[in-house]
């Protein structure tokens, strides 16, 4: 007969394992919101950086819109001009905050003023694509990778659109927007 008054009762190895298994699915879960999180902070700052360099560009070029060349460039006057924050200046070329470049063209494709953003990731291509653009004044066209894909000429993109279109590329797309006024 065993005497089991001095036995003490720990954890045992199977029951260490499934605690330590769930603590290891809940750390994954919450890494995978915070990424996801702070994805998504940075394409909101993209939006509104798009926004307050369209706001630039307005302050600069309004009144000498119509004596610009087409597919004039005018990132670098923007970064020269001091009228932007510098978080947006890395090594004076204009980024975001993933840190690709935005190319800023004027009269381009019968709009005023256009944003370019090449070498987005899917999932990059796919927020941005579907994110508001209208700013204060409205878009004449999103482009997402090229032309004929059926996404230029349109002012808004559904999701389903730009999954399909942003899946063609994957880590090289490109969104151009467009619009109609500076």
């Amino acid at each position: 007969m065993h005497n089991y008054k001095n036995y003490k009762r720990g954890l045992s190895l199977i029951e260490t394992l499934f605690v330590l298994g769930i603590m290891a699915i809940l750390l994954g879960m919450i890494m995978l919101l915070y990424s996801r999180s702070v994805e998504r902070e940075k394409i909101n700052n993209t939006m509104i950086e798009i926004g307050e360099l369209k706001e630039v560009a307005n302050d600069l070029y309004k009144d000498q819109i119509q004596n610009i060349p087409e597919d004039t460039e005018i990132s670098n006057t923007l970064l020269k001009s001091g009228l932007i924050q510098n978080n947006y200046n890395n090594n004076g070329t204009l980024t975001t905050p993933f840190g690709q470049t935005i190319y800023v063209m004027l009269n381009q494709w019968g709009g005023k003023i256009a944003f370019q953003i090449y070498n987005l990731s899917v999932s990059q291509c796919v927020e941005l694509a579907t994110m508001d653009a209208g700013l204060p004044s409205g878009i004449h066209d999103i482009n997402i990778n090229d032309a004929s894909n059926g996404t230029y000429g349109v002012s808004s993109i559904s999701p389903l659109q730009a999954t399909q279109q942003c899946n063609l590329n994957q880590n090289t797309n490109f969104i151009i927007w467009n619009y109609y006024d500076l």
